[in-house]
């Protein structure tokens, strides 16, 4: 079915897979969950937080794991999301037909492309270095004691990592 739409939630793949072997019940799953469990175990079903379950035909080799290792081992310690991972690294995500953070995530999770110092949170977060993604914050905030919550949120989302604590 992937051309039938680009993307499937569990429900629906559920309903078109009892459709497709009703003749066959000793092939057909006990739940949704059943389902849901198969799904994560196939290589070629990639997942998305916005759309849902889709066929992904890229297989990981050596050489992507290594591109992929090599972006994340140019970030500096800290908290990220995939989205912003995937947003500054465009043209490679389309060359591996990945569509967003999420999806990146998912891949990266599924195919066990971490670095050593890369703990992935949950979808699409991840962090890299020895803090845990709490600390990290607690860390990056103590650098605004006394100011505007509203300008330490903005110094975040314009540096994902954190960054440089303003000047008093």
């Amino acid at each position: 079915n992937v051309h039938l739409q680009p993307y499937f939630s569990v429900e629906e793949l559920y309903y078109l897979y009892s459709e497709e072997i009703e003749q066959y019940p000793n092939l057909q799953f006990q739940s949704q969950a059943s389902m849901y469990n198969q799904l994560e175990r196939y290589p070629n079903i990639i997942f998305s937080f916005k759309n849902g379950y889709r066929y992904h035909k890229i297989n990981p080799d050596s050489e992507l794991k290594n591109k992929l290792l090599r972006i994340f081992d140019n970030l500096p310690s800290g908290a990220y999301n995939m989205n912003w991972v995937f947003e500054n690294n465009l043209s490679f995500m389309q060359s591996i037909d990945i569509r967003d953070g999420s999806e990146l995530h998912y891949f990266c999770k599924k195919n066990n492309i971490i670095t050593r110092n890369m703990t992935l949170r949950r979808n699409p977060e991840f962090v890299l270095g020895s803090l845990n993604k709490k600390d990290f914050i607690l860390s990056e905030m103590k650098g605004f004691d006394g100011l505007l919550l509203d300008d330490f949120l903005i110094n975040m989302k314009a540096n994902p990592r954190g960054g440089e604590s303003p000047r008093r």
